[in-house]
């Protein structure tokens, strides 16, 4: 079976940008599913792309401490799942939040 790559990734090797990305898709559909409820939208909402974007988001940040982890997977593996997961985010204010929080962490 064939899966789909992104290639030629200029961040992909990037765990922050990478957990950045994660956080503003979540934030995204977070905000989609919110505005679903309260304005009795009838929509359905992507619980299984929010959980496995966490479950990516969870990854990442466990080997960004132990590169080790997950050896069996690259992060331009991960990379590739991650950014056709959140090709289409809109960046938001609290994407800026995510960043400045991210970049302060690890300096």
């Amino acid at each position: 079976m064939l899966t789909t790559r992104m290639t030629n990734c200029t961040e992909c090797g990037d765990i922050t940008a990478l957990i950045v990305g994660i956080d503003c898709k979540i934030t995204e559909l977070g905000n989609d599913i919110y505005n679903k409820l309260i304005y009795a939208l009838n929509g359905t909402c992507r619980y299984d792309e929010i959980s496995s974007l966490i479950h990516y988001r969870r990854i990442l940040v466990h080997k960004w401490c132990n590169y080790e982890y997950v050896s069996d997977f690259t992060v331009l593996q991960i990379a590739s799942k991650v950014r056709l997961m959140t090709s289409s985010c809109i960046p938001q204010e609290c994407c800026n939040e995510c960043i400045t929080t991210i970049t302060t962490t690890t300096v």
